[in-house]
């Protein structure tokens, strides 16, 4: 029986943006919080939202370290993340 186009089934899997199929902002936002510490600044609730909402990791650790008069380095924010990444994978 031949199946006409009307009758055939789309389906489809729908990504985030940063390619992660599960809600991983709480996770996300743990992680900066843990880099701030770490570097002696206080994270404040509200400012994830603010500062880091549909940016990459690197680009919301910029932002907030930036925010907080520090000088940031591309070198500076790959020994972070990759400090985080050690914490968390």
């Amino acid at each position: 029986m031949p199946v006409s186009f009307y009758s055939m089934v789309l389906k489809a899997l729908l990504i985030d943006f940063n390619g992660i199929v599960i809600k991983n902002t709480g996770l996300k936002e743990r992680l900066i919080d843990e880099i701030l510490i770490s570097e002696n600044l206080r994270p404040h609730p509200d400012e994830y939202g603010e500062m880091c909402a549909e940016r990459s990791d690197r680009a919301c650790l910029d932002r907030l370290l930036s925010r907080r008069g520090r000088v940031t380095t591309p070198e500076l924010l790959d020994q972070l993340l990759a400090q985080s990444c050690w914490i968390s994978c």
